[in-house]
């Protein structure tokens, strides 16, 4: 047990405190934009992006209507490379929307 007045290095608390703070494994949404070029293509991925995760539904943001309907049609494929590529279990659906 450490004494009650014994003084600790700043540098220890710190180091301490940030080594809990560290992740277990990278975030979902990391890994799914790291893999993103490998979910939709290196061409598809021009064109839109993904922004957030709301209750496992991933929103993607899309650049025009046409990329919209191409990546609607292929939402079963999209969510499957998703689960391959990001290990991304959670993720249920997907929401295209035009932004930026």
């Amino acid at each position: 047990m450490r004494e009650k007045n014994k003084a600790v290095p700043v540098k220890d608390i710190l180091e301490n405190i940030l080594e809990k703070q560290k992740p277990a494994e990278e975030s979902l949404t990391s890994r799914i934009i790291n893999n993103w070029e490998n979910i939709v293509t290196k061409k598809g991925a021009r064109f839109c992006r993904p922004v957030a995760i709301k209750n496992k539904v991933l929103v993607v943001n899309v650049s025009n209507s046409a990329w919209l309907h191409q990546l609607t049609l292929n939402k079963s494929l999209i969510l499957e490379n998703i689960k391959n590529e990001a290990g991304a279990q959670k993720i249920i659906d997907l929401r295209f929307k035009i932004g930026n």
